[in-house]
């Protein structure tokens, strides 16, 4: 990672409560003050149980090649690692819209200036002094800075990730849904934010979401993917047919797929997969996300339509 002289990273720590999913991060200070925010409840639930509970560096200045480093073959590089989104559950309340079907109530909330974390999964171990930084594992700190020269520094582990602040639309589900049933919530959110980006016709890069627990209450969240946010998703609460229009679209594109067999166990590129959501591939499968959307009826609309 590129050094900045007389800067340095900014340096956060971050935790997700076991209880309720919540992110929450801080700069930090010093080690008083470190502990004191570990130590605190979340402020989502109130909860004193945290995994993980880690720091992150933010690589603001970008990253510079080795010297030494191989010669450009044309292959993709192999991916070691992943990243996965967080939502802080803040941000300015907009609009609201409750939609009602078969005695199922979604409560959807718009939000503007809302704070996603994004975190790499993998411990990284990195030299403040120089940048250098590695996936291997060991304590060996011998290392070469950027120019091939032997630095002194010493390699801590790290994550590596950023913060940013979007618009995002915060859909709670019934009661019915809880906190143990993540294949099936990841299932119906990848649906509807497919459905979502055929329904507005934009990018499906324009989109993407997470999941969220208030007090053990299961919700989607599906953001702008793009800092500051881009008016998309507040289409859902601001304007009238988007809802019923999502929903339509995301269960044509997990009716008509045909991977996972007539059950539809399983998922693909072609309905619910994508790059982003590599993390989770192993855990969607379409036949959840058609059967939450039958018992909306929609399929009995697309009969009628």
């Amino acid at each position: 990672m590129k050094v900045v002289p007389g800067r340095q990273w900014e340096r956060r720590a971050f935790k997700i409560c076991e209880n309720c999913g919540r992110y929450e991060s801080v700069r930090i200070i010093d080690d008083a003050q470190l502990k004191a925010w570990r130590n605190a409840k979340c402020k989502g639930c109130g909860s004193t149980n945290f995994d993980p509970k880690d720091k992150f560096i933010f690589p603001e200045f970008g990253f510079i090649a080795a010297q030494g480093s191989k010669d450009f073959t044309g292959r993709r590089p192999e991916r070691t690692y992943a990243s996965q989104v967080y939502f802080a559950g803040d941000g300015q309340p907009l609009q609201e819209r409750d939609f009602q079907r078969n005695g199922i109530t979604l409560h959807f909330q718009s939000a503007s200036n809302a704070k996603l974390g994004v975190i790499n999964k993998t411990l990284f171990r990195v030299c403040q002094l120089c940048g250098y930084s590695t996936t291997a594992c060991g304590n060996n700190n011998a290392h070469k800075n950027h120019l091939g020269r032997d630095c002194n520094g010493t390699l801590s582990r790290v994550h590596l990730g950023h913060e940013f602040k979007t618009d995002v639309v915060k859909i709670t589900l019934p009661p019915a849904y809880t906190f143990h049933q993540q294949d099936e919530l990841l299932s119906i959110l990848y649906a509807l934010i497919e459905g979502l980006s055929n329904a507005l016709n934009i990018a499906r890069t324009d989109l993407d979401g997470c999941l969220y627990f208030s007090n053990q209450e299961p919700a989607l969240v599906i953001y702008d993917n793009v800092p500051g946010g881009a008016g998309h998703v507040r289409r859902i609460t601001d304007e009238d047919g988007v809802i019923e229009d999502m929903l339509q679209e995301a269960y044509h594109i997990v009716k008509h797929c045909t991977c996972g067999g007539e059950s539809g166990d399983g998922a693909c590129y072609a309905c619910l997969q994508n790059y982003n959501n590599q993390f989770f591939h192993d855990q969607l499968k379409r036949k959840h996300a058609i059967e939450f959307l039958e018992q909306l009826g929609v399929h009995q609309e697309l009969v009628t339509v």
